[in-house]
């Protein structure tokens, strides 16, 4: 009821814009948080009955709050999927260090969020983290153990324009950057070796790709699927090796190929 949802996922009016909780705990024991046949049918979730467990805090927890600032307990572990989706009056969030793993989509939609601070010990990041975080304009700073960035995980991101894949990263997953419509610019690091289906499915602005790697990653399928083709550009030694292969071969057919040394 604090954020403005009661226990059957209804939204109502509350004044709760600010709630801080750096000094709670979170226990199990008591009766249950949240209830919804929606969550019991849903792939996320699965149990009609959501009830707290020590140091976690829980699926669906704050979803469609009105909240503008919130501090997380200190001694979190684990943030649940859809903890915080929807938290539109969101626009800042300090992840604490103590977080190791983060649910689905326990950030979506949080239309108005512009800064995330990630904890740097994160293990386990799962899908859609940031998807339709409207007006988050580039990737938080990564933490060390992702090497993967997840299925649609920065999918509708529209303020994105011109972003640099962190440098730890050694696959982008499915849809990563799904309908990021006004992203002009891609930089992919040298530590990619792989590039799921459909990344940049509706990337209708992008122009730009700068791929590091000295070997082509490995590609999935329609990488530009609905998207356009943009000029690529790859170390100068590595030049032939984009053009020969199958992969690339199929979208660029020795067109709009560049080297980075000289072309840039």
């Amino acid at each position: 009821h604090m954020a403005g949802v009661n226990l059957q996922n209804e939204n109502f009016a509350s004044q709760l814009t600010i709630l801080d909780l750096s000094e709670a705990r979170i226990v199990e024991g008591g009766d249950y948080y949240a209830t919804s046949e929606k969550w019991a049918e849903s792939e996320v979730g699965g149990e009609y009955y959501k009830y707290t467990k020590n140091d976690i805090f829980g699926p669906y927890m704050f979803c469609y709050s009105n909240l503008a600032e919130i501090k997380l307990p200190s001694t979190i572990t684990e943030i649940g999927d859809l903890a915080l989706f929807d938290c539109n009056s969101l626009t800042k969030l300090t992840i604490p260090e103590t977080v190791t793993t983060m649910g689905v989509a326990a950030l979506m939609h949080c239309d108005n969020i512009t800064e995330v601070i990630l904890p740097q010990k994160l293990q386990v990041m799962k899908e859609s983290m940031f998807r339709a975080c409207f007006s988050l304009k580039e990737i938080p700073v990564w933490p060390s153990n992702i090497t993967k960035i997840p299925f649609a995980t920065f999918a509708a991101c529209f303020s994105f324009v011109e972003i640099e894949i962190p440098n730890n990263i050694t696959e982008i997953g499915a849809s990563a950057f799904w309908d990021c419509k006004e992203m002009k610019r891609l930089e992919i690091p040298a530590s990619v070796t792989r590039i799921d289906n459909s990344p940049f499915t509706g990337c209708h602005s992008l122009e730009t790709l700068i791929c590091y790697p000295a070997t082509p990653p490995t590609l999935g399928q329609d990488i530009f699927h609905n998207a356009k083709i943009p000029d690529l550009y790859v170390p100068t030694k590595s030049w032939d090796s984009y053009k020969n292969h199958s992969g690339w071969y199929k979208y660029y057919n020795n067109r709009h190929i560049y080297r980075i040394e000289y072309d840039l």
